[in-house]
């Protein structure tokens, strides 16, 4: 499970490094990890398949990133994280 979790950890680690932008509409944050996950090679390398790490990384983001989402998961950027 480590590799997952360092996975993660590097996605949340780059998405903090974005500028502020605002998408209308607010796309949803399930859509984003999934983009990421499909487009991230090393996830090849995981044991686990790409929906898993796209579920297991939406169910994490879901909870650090609730201040930026609406009751739609949807990424809100008005919000002030």
């Amino acid at each position: 499970m480590h590799r997952e979790e360092l996975f993660y950890q590097l996605g949340v680690r780059q998405f903090g490094d974005f500028s502020r932008i605002k998408l209308e509409p607010p796309p949803m944050i399930r859509d984003l990890i999934k983009l990421a996950v499909d487009a991230d090679e090393t996830t090849n390398e995981i044991r686990l398949s790409k929906e898993e790490i796209t579920n297991v990384s939406f169910g994490r983001a879901t909870q650090d990133l609730s201040p930026i989402l609406d009751a739609e998961n949807h990424l809100n950027s008005a919000r002030q994280a």
